[in-house]
């Protein structure tokens, strides 16, 4: 654990955060546009995760990918 991690080397205050980004797509190639351009993409598996995502954009509207981000803020 990072906090406890931080206490045993000195520190005295950590502050955790979670941000959340929400990013919303119209349709499928705008997301595999983006999908394309992220460390997440592995080539081969592009008609599946089209299929999917024009599922929920036409049960929904769009598509939603939540971006999630740890932060800690140690002070000595």
């Amino acid at each position: 654990d990072v906090i406890r991690q931080g206490e045993l080397v000195g520190f005295k205050e950590l502050k955790p955060a979670l941000f959340r980004n929400k990013v919303y797509f119209p349709d499928s190639e705008a997301f595999m546009k983006y999908l394309r351009n992220s460390l997440f993409y592995r080539p081969g598996h592009d008609e599946a995760i089209m299929a999917g995502v024009n599922k929920v954009c036409e049960a929904q509207g769009r598509f939603a990918v939540s971006k999630n981000v740890v932060s800690i803020q140690l002070r000595k």
